[in-house]
């Protein structure tokens, strides 16, 4: 996860000016975060993780296949939304386990 959120880091660093370095960027940030869901739920046995990964995924095919044209902003959005609900629920069973 410290390489993702690096790597989210040089998106907003490398923002759409920049050109190919923020394409490059950003498809490093969506592999990385890909990758960090399918380790979760294999480490943690985690369900909600792995259907993270199947929307992720599911999102970025229906995308390139010109399934809808809404743009690219829609599946770095299902992918980031996805994602983030098993982060935060991860983050709120450590907190409220340290209790």
């Amino acid at each position: 996860m410290v390489f993702v959120g690096l790597s989210l880091q040089f998106i907003a660093m490398f923002d759409e000016v920049y050109g190919s370095l923020h394409t490059i960027v950003s498809v490093l940030f969506f592999v990385l975060l890909t990758f960090s869901s399918i380790s979760f739920a294999l480490e943690k046995k985690s369900l909600l993780a792995g259907l993270a990964v199947i929307i992720s995924i599911l999102s970025w095919i229906l995308y390139g296949l010109d399934l809808y044209s809404s743009g690219i902003a829609v599946p770095e959005t299902v992918s980031s939304v996805a994602t983030s609900l098993w982060v935060v629920k991860s983050s709120f069973r450590l907190w409220t386990s340290n209790d």
